[in-house]
């Protein structure tokens, strides 16, 4: 049974939000009585609360939701008609583990649509949802049909709207890939998810086309002499490494057979948020080839429609994995990181151990709902704080952008079974030692207040020297003195670019590293500015950015 509510009519705008509440079979929402719309939502700021009225059983209650909820129920309104809809702050028992395990999966399959609420309607977004003449239906006809006032308002648009707090969730990807039909909503305006994911992918291909137009208009002076303001050279670079972009670029690949497995899933939407950092995990669940997601009580097979993959053999071996929201948090983690790497032990033994090099974990939370014995999360699991790209400020601009916090993991993104998803898969540093799971375990200390990881490994080599640490990327010039590089004309000793690119390699193959990439190090060290102590790589890039965008010839099929 599930809880849906009908959102009462009203032809006045103020009117209090009504909702009549009731219970309803799963497998009889297909009948047109209990047809339901699913509401997606999130909480972006600290707005306040906001009084509705809920009937149950012939009784109207007053309770309070958060404001922006309210604020989508307003916009969601008919005005001569009820509205059957799922809203999980009305619909669920948050405190009831079963209850809060419906939102895996299940809820979205059922459901006729999916709205998503993404806020109030400001200039960016009306930008990109008023695009007329370029929709047949919801299907856009090609982004080649805007001429390129209006592509440039596309991507400016898509730009403030991909920041939104809908786009930042972690529970985004679930319903991206199973709802069967979900439309975006900002204020009255609305686009269908094909549509704007088409945007999406038009501004990953031709983010530099826009970027290009923006410049070439600012060297043009206004009237008054001043000039245009437009963002930074490098305003779109990383921008499908988070948010929207971020589920717009891997949500097709399960559909082209390339299937993800928890692992991959996990690690690789560690940027994207959550309210309870258990749900780092289980919001990926239902949307990984090798998991089925369970409660005590009930085993959740999910039968994504659309399917998460082409191949329907990949999800043959999809073993259970339990949610309990009352387990502690540390728990959790060791449970999904003795999952991994027994699943990883069966495929490649050798990197079975890569996922303790991956940042993927939420700090823990600093109240425990629960009131157990709270260990802090070991040192052995891999903060997400600590991932490759983040939003924070930058400079030219008011809206927060995704840019480079960490280096790569050496490890890559986790297991996907295609390397040319991962061009530093070929790295292993346990070679030529497989993992042995019979030493493998984890020991909670309560006296201690900690946990014990043990795994049998080696010692590879002692620590001698302590440097000065990369900032941005830079390449402090200590790190080539210890390596004895002085004659910068001439090519770094292999030891030194080798590990500047991690000895990675592109393709299957062990065969090792292009000498290219020694000539490459010595071009970027002569003139990224060794002098001034570090070698400003991030100097390198944009440089070539700006060169590349006023002198390159002009196409439609920039990347």
């Amino acid at each position: 049974m599930i809880r849906l509510v009908r959102l009462k009519g009203s032809i006045h705008a103020n009117a209090t939000i009504y909702l009549e509440i009731f219970e309803v079979d799963l497998a009889d929402t297909s009948t047109k009585d209990n047809q339901y719309e699913v509401v997606s939502w999130c909480r972006d700021s600290d707005g306040g609360y906001a009084h509705v009225l809920i009937e149950h059983k012939d009784k109207t209650y007053k309770t309070t939701i958060r404001r922006e909820l309210e604020i989508a129920l307003r916009y969601l309104r008919e005005k001569d008609r009820p509205r059957t809809l799922w809203v999980n702050a009305v619909c669920l028992n948050l405190k009831d583990d079963e209850e809060r395990a419906q939102h895996i999966g299940g809820i979205f399959k059922h459901a006729t649509s999916t709205r998503v609420w993404l806020g109030e309607r400001d200039d960016a977004s009306g930008h990109l949802f008023h695009l007329e003449g370029h929709l047949e239906g919801d299907t856009p006809v090609g982004t080649t049909m805007l001429t390129d006032k209006q592509f440039v308002s596309m991507g400016l648009g898509l730009a403030a709207t991909m920041q939104r707090g809908w786009f930042l969730s972690r529970w985004a990807f679930q319903e991206v890939l199973l709802a069967r039909n979900m439309t975006l909503h900002c204020g009255d305006d609305s686009i269908s998810w094909v549509a704007f994911a088409y945007y999406v992918k038009s501004l990953l291909v031709g983010k530099l086309r826009i970027q290009r137009l923006l410049n070439l208009a600012a060297a043009q002076k206004d009237a008054d002499g001043s000039l245009r303001s437009i963002p930074p050279p490098n305003f779109f670079r990383h921008i499908e490494t988070v948010g929207a972009g971020l589920l717009v670029s891997t949500q097709d690949l399960p559909f082209r057979g390339i299937p993800f497995s928890l692992e991959s899933r996990v690690s690789t939407f560690s940027t994207l948020r959550i309210s309870d950092p258990r749900d780092a995990i289980y919001a990926l669940l239902a949307v990984s080839y090798d998991t089925m997601p369970f409660t005590k009580s009930k085993l959740y097979g999910i039968d994504a429609s659309p399917p998460l993959s082409s191949d329907p053999g990949f999800f043959r071996g999809r073993k259970p994995f339990a949610i309990d929201y009352a387990r502690p948090y540390p728990d959790v983690c060791w449970d999904f990181l003795d999952f991994v790497i027994r699943e990883r032990a069966n495929m490649d033994p050798f990197r079975a151990l890569n996922i303790f090099c991956q940042p993927w974990a939420p700090d823990s939370p600093k109240k425990n709902p629960h009131g157990d014995i709270d260990l802090k999360l070991p040192s052995w699991v891999g903060r997400s704080s600590n991932s490759p790209f983040t939003l924070y400020p930058h400079p030219g601009t008011d809206l927060l952008k995704a840019g480079r916090s960490n280096a790569d993991p050496l490890v890559g993104r986790g297991w996907t079974r295609y390397v040319y998803l991962n061009p530093s898969f070929m790295y292993n540093a346990s070679r030529p030692w497989p993992v042995d799971l019979g030493s493998l375990k984890c020991r909670k200390r309560l006296k201690s207040r900690h946990y014990s990881l043990y795994v049998r490994g080696f010692i590879l080599d002692e620590v001698d020297v302590v440097l000065d640490a990369s900032q941005r990327g830079n390449i402090p010039r200590s790190w080539l003195d210890l390596a004895g590089w002085q004659d910068y004309t001439k090519n770094p000793p292999a030891e030194l670019w080798l590990t500047l690119i991690g000895s990675r390699v592109w393709g299957g193959t062990e065969e090792r590293p292009s000498q290219l990439y020694s000539g490459s190090c010595r071009t970027v060290v002569q003139k990224g500015g060794v002098e001034s102590g570090s070698v400003s790589t991030e100097g390198m890039l944009v440089c070539r950015f700006f060169l590349f965008l006023f002198c390159r010839p002009h196409t439609t099929q920039d990347s």
